[in-house]
């Protein structure tokens, strides 16, 4: 785990001297805070989202630049995600072996089978195609069946791929099971 003083540094180093270290209660993490600037430029901002995405730390913008900021931070987390995705794939000999989801062409019920396919075993009836993408499917998930690796497998699978995989919540209360 990287010190907050180290992602700090990095953020600094981007041109950001006021940026802090504080505490944030909704998130309860420490974040990295930039309190407002006069003017951000867009190399800045691409220097700070490569400093989160390294080191995991949030970095907070002011009103005016966080839009600007936060389109630059998800296209780059979303690269070094296929990126990361790519070489787990690999170092365990499935990446030659993973097709390519095309919306045109592929089915996405029989995308999600080839997927559980690849991923073995225990990855088997995990994915729930609807609506144009896909998900977990709960009855899988609660049954145990699917391990730690199986479940990497298909995220890291779907991303490298294109298949549209998501993930849907469900809001619970301190009482409910």
């Amino acid at each position: 785990m990287v010190k907050p003083e180290v992602a700090l540094q990095q953020v600094v180093a981007c041109g950001f001297e006021t940026a802090q270290v504080k505490s944030d209660d909704m998130l309860q993490e420490d974040v990295i805070d930039i309190p407002s600037v006069a003017t951000i430029g867009d190399g800045q901002l691409e220097c700070v989202a490569r400093a989160s995405i390294r080191t995991s730390y949030y970095v907070i913008f002011p009103a005016p630049s966080k839009d600007a900021y936060q389109a630059i931070y998800w296209r780059l987390s979303r690269e070094q995600a296929k990126v990361d995705a790519r070489a787990w794939l690999a170092q365990r000999g499935l990446l030659d072996h993973l097709p390519v989801y095309d919306p045109r062409k592929s089915d996405i019920a029989a995308f999600a089978r080839t997927l559980e396919n690849l991923c073995g075993e225990k990855a088997a009836h995990a994915l729930k195609p609807m609506g144009g993408m896909a998900t977990f499917d709960e009855d899988v998930l609660l049954a145990g069946g699917m391990d730690q690796d199986s479940f990497w497998c298909l995220t890291n699978a779907a991303t490298v791929s294109g298949y549209p995989l998501g993930f849907i919540g469900h809001e619970t209360g301190p009482g409910d099971k």
